[in-house]
Formats: C-alpha cells, structure tokens, sequence
C-alpha cells in the first residue's frame, strides 16, 4: 500500500504493516489515565456508558440525537441516513487533540484458502472485487469507505452526506501517524476480555478490571503463541 498506492507521498514515510500484538498493555499509566478520562464523562453524564449498546445501537441513538458526537468511520453513512438523518443534520471532523492526534483506518478483502479446489477462479474474483467496477457494484451506497481514492466524490455521498466526507480519507493524506487497527490472529478472545472488562473499568473500579483485562489478555495472546 505505502510503497505503490502512495510511492513518492511523503505521507509514506515511516509507514509500514500493522502492530503486532506480542503482550498487552493493559496497566500501564496511559492507559489508566484513559480510562479514568472516560469514567468521568460518564459519571459526569457527558458521555453514553457502553454498556448501552454497540454499534448498531449508537447509530440508532445518533440518529436520534442523543448522542451528539462518536468516533466512526464512514460505514456509518448509510446507517444514519436509514435512520432518518439528513445529510444537513450532522458533520464529521477529525479526532480530536490530546497528547496526540492519532487516527485509525481499517481495511478488508477477499482471502484465498490453501486448500481450496478452485484458486484460479479464486484469483479472478479477487482481482475483479478489486477493481473500479467491482467495487461499484460491492458498494452503489456509502456502507463504507472505498479503498480506491476515485470512488470518494461528492456525488457518491450527495444523498447521505456529510458535508465534509473528504476526511474519511484525509486521515490518511494528513496525520503521518495514522495507523491501522490492530487484528490479532486471537481476535474471539481478545474481544471477549475487552467487551467485559472495557464496561467495568468505565462504570465501576478502572484499576481492578484493567487488572482483570491484563490477565484475561495475557491468557488469550498466550494460547496461539
């Protein structure tokens, strides 16, 4: 990606695969510090606790305005649009500024099997998914973010919006420590400890579950090692 896609760019430098997740974090100061920043807004009545819902359910609670701001990406689109929200009711911008100003991305594709019968077929199909024509036809509606730069115009989000759906890409072109969101080949059980531990560190004791989240992640890292 770096290398072709963005051959040249300055914004290429420094830039490679994604991290890999060889032991957790989980009590390290930051991210305590983080935590307890979340806790408060909740506490505070600032911020949804999520132990509400997840995605599926904030976007039905945006779309009725009671949330009023969300981290998402541009798969919520049409979801919003679904909702009943017009593309002059809401807005996207960057993330906002703390220590850093760090964005993610995420990215997806086809895979071919080692022990499928059919890899030339395979092949075929994953070149056309790729293709302008192919992703056209995988995305008529804004569901997401198309990998190909040429398909982001004002006209595939002239129906949904928002107005400033360039940066769904600028996060990309313009902050040079954007990074992609980790997938660890343990993904179930990585998700497990999160979803668990992520609503108590929020809505009761941040120390005690961070510890708990450490030692399940340590567990779930461990097994595939």
């Amino acid at each position: 990606m770096w290398q072709q896609f963005y051959a040249g760019d300055p914004a290429a430098d420094g830039r490679g695969g994604g991290f890999q997740w060889l032991e957790p974090n989980a009590e390290d100061p930051r991210v305590f510090e983080s935590f307890e920043f979340l806790a408060d807004l909740v506490r505070e009545d600032l911020a949804s606790s999520p132990a509400q819902g997840g995605g599926t359910e904030l976007v039905s609670r945006f779309a009725d305005g009671l949330i009023g701001m969300t981290p998402a990406g541009g798969y919520w689109v049409s979801g919003l649009a679904e909702g009943g929200m017009g593309d002059d009711e809401y807005d996207v911008t960057f993330f906002p500024r703390w220590r850093s100003q760090r964005h993610q991305f995420g990215a997806a594709g086809y895979a071919m099997m080692r022990t499928s019968q059919r890899k030339d077929a395979a092949w075929e199909w994953i070149k056309f998914c790729a293709s302008r024509e192919g992703m056209r036809l995988q995305f008529p509606e804004p569901n997401t973010t198309p990998v190909r730069r040429s398909m982001l115009t004002e006209d595939f989000y002239a129906d949904a919006g928002p107005r400033h759906w360039q940066v769904f890409y600028d996060t990309l072109d313009q902050f040079s420590d954007t990074a992609p969101i980790p997938a660890p080949p343990q993904q179930a059980a990585v998700e497990t400890a999160l979803v668990k531990n992520v609503v108590n560190a929020i809505n009761g004791d941040t120390g005690t579950a961070l510890a708990t989240l450490q030692r399940d992640l340590e567990l779930a890292l461990r097994r595939t090692a």
